[in-house]
């Protein structure tokens, strides 16, 4: 089950720094929390790394895409995934 955007773990608001669309997903990466999101339809959203629960905005949060690939940095982690990842952590939801 997906985490409802502006519900998740209490969070009240949800600041974004960066929103790509890659091969049918939506990847969003938050300032406020730290985390990088991903989602199929906007509404439902599923972290698939989570950095901290900061209140503090970390304007380092990014999203970029290649033809096959995500490639997000944290401003302390860079996380790689490929399409076939992304397809395979949604048949595990």
């Amino acid at each position: 089950m997906g985490v409802y955007f502006l519900k998740w773990r209490g969070v009240k608001y949800a600041q974004m720094c960066a929103l790509k669309y890659f091969n049918g997903y939506w990847i969003a990466a938050l300032g406020t929390p730290q985390a990088i999101l991903i989602s199929k339809d906007l509404k439902s959203w599923y972290p698939i790394h989570i950095e901290s629960y900061s209140p503090r905005f970390n304007g380092y949060m990014r999203v970029e895409t290649s033809e096959d690939s995500i490639v997000a940095c944290t401003g302390k982690s860079l996380v790689l995934l490929n399409k076939q990842e992304l397809e395979e952590f949604f048949k595990n939801q």
